[in-house]
Parts: C-alpha cells; structure tokens; sequence
C-alpha cells in the first residue's frame, strides 16, 4: 500500500511539472510577409521539474516546461534562437551554458524546433565507476516529424 501511495504522489509531483495550456492546434493563419516558428519540448523525465529559458535575436520571448510548445510569428530569414536553464535552477555559470542554433524561418513554411537531451556514458578509470554525461540539443527538424511530436504538447501560458 505504502509503495502505491508513493507512485501516485511522484506521478502528480511529475505531471505538476508538465505544460497545462490546451493542446497543440496549428495556428490557422498568418500574414504573407511573416514566418512561423514553432519551438517544442518533448515530455520527457530529464529536467522536467524545470523551465527552459530562450531568447530569439537577442530578446527574451518566453520559457518552455516539460511537454511544452511556443511559437514565434517572424520576419523571413535567419534567426539566432538560444536556450538556457532557469537562473533558480543552476548556482554556476558555467553549468547554465547557452546552447545556440541558427533558425532558418520562410513564408508559408513553418519551422520546427525541438529541445532534447541527448546522454552517454563513459567510464572513469580513476574512481572506477560510470560517469553519465548529458548535454541539451536545439534542432530545427523537418515538418512532417515536428507535426507528429509536437501533437501532444501543450501551450505555454
């Protein structure tokens, strides 16, 4: 009894920590002199109590949580989006490393951009054990597989 009290209260804690705004509709239209962009985070365990942080050329524009999307209406072109963690996530700067990806945005043609982690291991020969290495990957993928991951995000708030 005791271990299925557990899993219910980490299942709310985890899904307390997920995106709440309804689920991902395309957005009908837009003007033929803007581009859209749309940023999603996959659901996943790594992190999901905390907030990515990005900036688009430069300016704040918002924070994706766990199973999260965004869009952004643009102007046509390349476009500099960064990712970061939370200030109250890290105390060290260099553990808040910015990761950059160069965003190509074009009319009629929105742009699908995903967070993930990608991790590996090495071993340590010096205390003799498994290291665990994982680094956050900003990719611009292609619509057909932006459209099916995205599904099942939800609008940040």
């Amino acid at each position: 009894m005791k271990i299925i009290i557990l899993i219910v209260l980490l299942a709310s804690l985890i899904a307390g920590c997920s995106a709440t705004g309804s689920k991902y509709k395309p957005l009908d239209t837009i003007d033929s002199e803007h581009a859209l962009i749309y940023i999603y985070r996959p659901g996943t365990y790594t992190l999901s109590a905390h907030k990515a942080e990005f900036e688009f050329d430069g300016d704040a524009v918002g924070s994706l949580s766990n199973n999260g999307y965004m869009y952004i209406v643009t102007k046509p072109g390349k476009h500099k989006l960064t990712h970061q963690w939370s200030k109250e996530f890290w105390t060290e700067v260099e553990e808040r490393k910015k990761v950059e990806l160069e965003v190509v945005a074009e009319r009629n043609r929105p742009a699908y951009i995903e967070i993930v982690a990608d991790s590996w291991s090495t071993y340590d020969r010096m205390t003799n054990s498994e290291v665990r290495h994982q680094e956050w990957i900003l990719r611009q993928v292609s619509a057909e597989k932006g459209q099916k991951k995205i599904k099942n995000c939800r609008l940040n708030n």
